[in-house]
């Protein structure tokens, strides 16, 4: 996930709905900040932060599928 080339009006909109997570996920997730408030989103500072605390869950760094392949032939060979 890369914010860097949107505008600023469509980070706040991604920070405020993120994906149906909401503000609260935003809150206590992303910032640590229970009294963050969106409209005070910093585009230059704040989305370096979005960036990295999701960028291990959202980003695809491994095209290797191996391991989805083996559970897929471990369920098949149990009757699943």
């Amino acid at each position: 996930m890369s914010l860097r080339g949107i505008d600023a009006v469509a980070a706040i909109t991604l920070v405020a709905e993120l994906g149906g997570l909401g503000i609260p996920f935003c809150k206590y997730f992303v910032f640590g900040n229970p009294n963050w408030d969106f409209r005070t989103f910093n585009f230059k500072t704040d989305s370096p932060i979005l960036e990295h605390k999701l960028a291990t869950a959202l980003d695809a760094t491994d095209a290797n599928l191996a391991p989805f392949e083996r559970r897929g032939r471990d369920r098949q060979a149990a009757g699943k």
